[in-house]
This record gives structure tokens, sequence and C-alpha cells, in this order.
């Protein structure tokens, strides 16, 4: 009974978890092609995951082989000092070679983590399953400070920072306004309210 009980439980936690939103998703809750966008920021390729430790390493094996007061032990242990050196090597390139294969590796190893979109260069954004696969893409700003819109682009889809709710949102079109509004509409009267609606929801192509 207690079992039952139990499953019966984690079931309806499960259920639960996946109608609430997750907060650390930046993402609008609702969104059916997107499940989650995380920024991040380039780093120098010299501090990159593969490149930076693996000097270091490279370095402490060239010492201790080669440098130290009983370097002299390469002549007598040579396979093993190559089979390390090998090994080193090998894993520098499967990790550059993941970097390739996975977005999600490219990230960890090549940027930084960011939680302001200010600060932010890159998002790595997700797709919900069978949507497509996950890809790191440029965060773009239109104008200066406060009154620019920080925005990306995924899958020709344009999701723009809503700085009040701390999420990324879809183009939302105007469609819920009355039928009188928009036969009393007059249209863009000035260039710059063109241009602004321009930038806000593209150029429909």
């Amino acid at each position: 009974m207690f079992s039952v009980w139990l499953a019966s439980f984690a079931m309806a936690s499960n259920a639960k978890s996946k109608l609430l939103p997750d907060p650390s998703a930046l993402i609008s809750p609702g969104d059916e092609l997107v499940r989650r966008v995380s920024l991040y920021r380039r780093r120098h390729w010299l501090l990159h995951g593969h490149v930076a430790p693996f000097g270091a390493l490279y370095l402490a094996w060239a010492y201790y082989w080669l440098l130290s007061p009983g370097a002299g032990a390469f002549e007598e242990h040579r396979e093993p000092a190559f089979l390390s050196l090998a090994a080193l090597g090998l894993l520098q390139v499967l990790l550059v070679l993941s970097c390739h294969w996975s977005v999600h590796v490219l990230a960890a190893m090549t940027c930084s983590r960011m939680k302001d979109p200010a600060r932010a260069e890159v998002a790595k954004v997700e797709p919900m399953p069978n949507n497509g696969s996950p890809e790191i893409v440029k965060l773009h700003r239109d104008g200066e400070g406060d009154g620019g819109d920080t925005y990306l682009n995924f899958q020709k889809l344009k999701y723009t920072w809503d700085e009040e709710r701390k999420v990324f949102r879809g183009v939302e079109f105007p469609t819920d306004r009355s039928y009188r509004y928009y036969l009393d509409y007059r249209g863009h009267e000035t260039d710059e309210d063109l241009q602004g609606i321009k930038r806000h929801f593209g150029d429909n192509r």
C-alpha cells in the first residue's frame, strides 16, 4: 500500500514540475518552440577549456620528464613517457571534437555563464523536443542605453528580452484590438515610428 502511495506521489510531483515554469529558463512560459535560453560571454581562445589546462599539463610533463632533477629517468622510461604524452594529446583532441559534436560542451569549454543580458554576447538556445537542435546564437542590440532592445534570432524567429519579466519573448503582434481600432488606424506617420516598428517586428521576410 505504501509503495502505491509513493508511486502516486512521485507521478503527481513530476506532473506538477512540468506545469510550473522554470524561472532559470529565461524564456516566456508557454513558448512552443524554445525550452531554455542560457546567456554566455565568449572567453579568449587561450582560456578555452581545451587550451589553457592542457598547456599547463604539457609544461608539467616537460618539467617532470625533461627538466626536473630526476629527468635522467626519461632515457630509462621512454615508453611510459611517450604513452602519457599521447594520452594527453588524445584527450585534448577528443575535447576539441566534442565541441563540434555538442553545443553544450562548446559552451562549457569556450564561454563563461552570464546572468545579465547586457554583459552577454551569445546565447545557447535549447528547443522543445522534436523541434530541432540546440544552437549558440549571437545577441543583438538595437539602440543604446535603456531604450535599446536586446534580442536573438532562433530558427528565423525573433525573441526580445523583456526586462520587466526577465525572459525572452517571441514577437507578439497586436491582434487583440477592437475592430474599430483597425478601421481608424492611420498607419505610421513618421519615419522614426516606421523604423521603430521595423526594428521590433523585423522585415516580414
